[in-house]
C-alpha cells in the first residue's frame, strides 16, 4: 500500500523549498525522488460541532471518517483535536483548535485532516489566517468533503461561502422572529406569569410560542409590583418570597436578577406584563478576535412593538409608576456634574471591602468593587462586586 512521505525537516537558516503536494487524497505519493521508501506521514484530525441541539455522535462520526481516510492513505494519527458545542465563528474560544495550532508550531504532525472546511472556520478572516499559518509551517490541509488537499483559492471561497451562510441564517432567524411577534407568539424561553398554550394549526402543523396568563403566577407578579412601589428593593422582595416559600420560575428559588433583570427582561422591566411584545430592542455584534457577543441598545423607534392585550397582567398606571420609581432610585446614587466630567458617586468614600477594609469604587458602570483587588488581585481575595441597586435598602 502506498504511503504519504513524511516531510523532511529543514534548517531554519535555509529558505523553504516548494513542497511537493499530492493533488488528491486518493492518490498519495509513497516514495521520494530517489525511489526510497519515505517515512509515514503524521496526521492531526480536527472535529467540531456548534450547537447543543446536535449530538456528541457528530464528533464521533467526523473522527471515524477521518481515521478511515488516514488509514487508507497509510498515514498515522499523531493527535485528535475536538471542540464540541462551540461555534466556528469564534476561533479564539475553541481550546481544541488552539491546541492544534500549538502542536502544529511544534511540528508534531505533517498534515491536518478534517471532514469539511467549515468545521475549521466559518469566517473569511479566520480561514485565511489558519490556511496561511499551516502553509507557513509546511503543513498540508485535507478536507474529506472536498476529496482532496486544500489550496489557497479553495480556502478563500469556502471561507466566504461559510460566512455568507451564517449571515443568511441570522437574517432568516430575524424575519421569523418578527413574524412570530406579529402572530402574538413569544420568542425564547417561557416568561414567569404565563404558561404554554401551543395548538395545532392549519395542515396539522403545531403553532408554537403561544402563551396564556397563569393566574397564580400572575398574582405574584402583581404583588412584586406593589411591594416595589411600597419601597422595597428587589433584594428585599426576593428574600421575602423565598422566606415565604413562593416558587420562582421553574420552581426554583428567587434571585435578584429575576426581579430586576438586565436589558429590560426582569419582571419589573418586561413590557409583556402590560400586554406588549417587543423584538429588536438590542443588536448584537460578535467580536472578531474573542468571539464574545456585545449588545447595544437600539433606539425605540427601531423596535418591533406589538400590542397583545390578552397577555396583560399589569395595568398601565402601575407599569408607568414602577418605571418612574426604577429611574428615581437609579438617579439618587449618582451626583450630577458638569458636561465633560466623569459622574461622581457619593457612596464611593463610604463603602469598604469586607475582606481588606479598602474603599470600594465604581468599576463596571453600576457596580462597586474593591480598589485593592482591582489594582492587585493577589492582595485581596474579594472578587465580588455590589450593584448600585442593591444599595437601595441601605
Amino acid at each position: 500500500m502506498a504511503v504519504i512521505p513524511r516531510k523532511k525537516r529543514r534548517s531554519p537558516l535555509r529558505p523553504r523549498a516548494p513542497a511537493a503536494r499530492a493533488s488528491r487524497l486518493s492518490k498519495p505519493e509513497g516514495r521520494d525522488m530517489t525511489g526510497q521508501t519515505a517515512d509515514i506521514a503524521r496526521f492531526a484530525i480536527y472535529a467540531r460541532y456548534s450547537s447543543p441541539m446536535q449530538e456528541m455522535t457528530s464528533i464521533a462520526g467526523q473522527l471515524r471518517l477521518c481515521r478511515e481516510r488516514v488509514s487508507a492513505l497509510g498515514g498515522v494519527i499523531a493527535g485528535e483535536y475536538t471542540d464540541p458545542e462551540l461555534t466556528g465563528t469564534a476561533m479564539q474560544r475553541r481550546p481544541g483548535l488552539r491546541r492544534l495550532i500549538e502542536d502544529a508550531r511544534a511540528q508534531r504532525f505533517d498534515s491536518v485532516c478534517i471532514e469539511a472546511l467549515d468545521r475549521l472556520a466559518r469566517s473569511q478572516a479566520d480561514m485565511a489566517w489558519l490556511y496561511r499559518e499551516l502553509r507557513f509551517l509546511g503543513i498540508d490541509l485535507y478536507s474529506l468533503e472536498d476529496n482532496g488537499q486544500v489550496d489557497a483559492v479553495h480556502a478563500a471561497i469556502k471561507g466566504m461561502v461559510s460566512e455568507m451562510f451564517i449571515d443568511n441564517i441570522g437574517n432568516k432567524t430575524r424575519r421569523g422572529h418578527i413574524e412570530a411577534i406579529h402572530d402574538h407568539r413569544v420568542i425564547g424561553a417561557s416568561v414567569y406569569g404565563y404558561r404554554i398554550a401551543n395548538r395545532i394549526g392549519k395542515g396539522g402543523k403545531p403553532v408554537q410560542g403561544l402563551r396564556t396568563v397563569e393566574p397564580g403566577e400572575a398574582e405574584t407578579v402583581r404583588r412584586i409590583y406593589r411591594l416595589y412601589l411600597d419601597g422595597m428593593s428587589p433584594t428585599q422582595i426576593v428574600r421575602l418570597l423565598n422566606r415565604e416559600g413562593v416558587p420562582g420560575p421553574d420552581g426554583k428559588p428567587w434571585g435578584v436578577g429575576i426581579v430586576r433583570g438586565k436589558r429590560q427582561n426582569g419582571i419589573l422591566r418586561n413590557e409583556i406584563y402590560c400586554g406588549r411584545l417587543i423584538y429588536g430592542r438590542t443588536r448584537s455584534r460578535r467580536h472578531p478576535d474573542t468571539g464574545i457577543r456585545h449588545y447595544d441598545q437600539r433606539p425605540r423607534e427601531e423596535w418591533t412593538v406589538i400590542e397583545a392585550p390578552e397577555l396583560r397582567i399589569i395595568d398601565d398606571g402601575t407599569w408607568q409608576a414602577v418605571q418612574e420609581e426604577v429611574e428615581r432610585r437609579r438617579s439618587r446614587h449618582r451626583t450630577v456634574v458638569a458636561p465633560g466630567r466623569k459622574a461622581a458617586y457619593p457612596l464611593t468614600d463610604r463603602i469598604r471591602c469586607g475582606v481588606c477594609d479598602a474603599p470600594m469604587i465604581i468599576a463596571d458602570k453600576n457596580r462597586y468593587r474593591c480598589v485593592v483587588r482591582r489594582r492587585d488581585p493577589e492582595s485581596c481575595s474579594n472578587n465580588r462586586g455590589i450593584l448600585l441597586e442593591d444599595l437601595e435598602e441601605a
